[in-house]
């Protein structure tokens, strides 16, 4: 229930950020760095990667972070590149230790052990090194697309 519950919050967030986008270019400022800017710290500081595992999940996914990086800025990017990131990251802690990767929570300034009831464990020493390689690297991504963003006028009705 709560796989479909994010997922129609995010394609929701998507379709109405489309729509303004095509029809109110005034109103999408704000709209496009919050949904950017949420989906890709979730995916780099939360559990949520955990749900990556259904392959349902993943497609849908995927198909709301491909439709949003239609927008025309490079902020628009970070969903899409933080989900492909996580999944490269998961596929290498998958190949080199032959188990599933269980991301830590980031909050408080530490990272938080979470507990995943489908394996029946909880992220020991080499999930917790993954999860910090996977916050640099979503952290860099960040600056790549909001580096992309100097410069750009991005029209914000008032």
């Amino acid at each position: 229930m709560a796989d479909i519950i994010i997922l129609s919050t995010f394609a929701s967030a998507v379709l109405i950020q489309h729509y303004l986008l095509n029809n109110k270019p005034l109103k999408t400022g704000y709209g496009l760095f919050a949904i950017s800017f949420v989906v890709g710290v979730q995916t780099a500081s939360s559990p949520l990667g955990l749900r990556f595992r259904s392959i349902y999940f993943s497609l849908v996914w995927l198909a709301c972070c491909l439709f949003f990086s239609l927008n025309p800025y490079s902020l628009a990017k970070l969903p899409l590149l933080t989900f492909l990131a996580y999944h490269v990251i998961r596929l290498v802690f998958w190949k080199s230790h032959d188990r599933e990767f269980i991301p830590f929570e980031a909050g408080r300034g530490r990272l938080f052990r979470h507990f995943s009831k489908t394996e029946g464990r909880v992220g020991g020493t080499k999930d917790k090194y993954f999860m910090k390689v996977l916050m640099i690297t979503c952290f860099i991504i960040l600056i790549y697309c909001m580096s992309g963003m100097v410069g750009v006028h991005i029209p914000v009705d008032k």
